[in-house]
């Protein structure tokens, strides 16, 4: 029960009454979304990985992660992002969905979609090499 003060009556409320504001995002929802990302990868057809760039993403240099990322219509945004924060190709196979939303301080729903395209981008090295 959760008592509070009208001007000149006291009210009784159940807590089911009360609103309560959802949970920010915490550590356990964060660990969810690898499934996350994987259910969107069987959703998606696959991406042409033929765009003028080495087939070996580790050796991408920044403006070739730069270039990667602005051929991609849902996180063309996001490019300068990678500029600004000097992630070339080993950096961007090292990313996980954590460092994009706490150290770069990309919403949830964008870091998804960045890491769709990662996971892409590392079957396609795993395959090539």
């Amino acid at each position: 029960m959760c008592d509070f003060t009208y001007p000149t009556t006291t009210m009784v409320l159940p807590i089911s009454a009360r609103t309560v504001p959802p949970p920010p995002v915490s550590i356990m929802h964060m660990n969810q979304i690898p499934s996350l990302v994987s259910a969107l990868s069987n959703l998606t057809e696959p991406r042409s990985y033929s765009r003028g760039l080495s087939s070996n993403i580790r050796n991408w240099s920044i403006e070739q992660v730069v270039q990667y990322f602005e051929s991609t219509q849902d996180c063309r945004d996001y490019a300068e992002v990678f500029l600004e924060q000097d992630i070339d190709g080993s950096a961007l196979l090292l990313l996980t969905h954590e460092s994009l939303v706490k150290c770069l301080g990309i919403k949830l729903g964008r870091a998804l979609k960045i890491m769709l395209h990662v996971d892409e981008l590392k079957k396609h090295q795993d395959s090539s090499e």
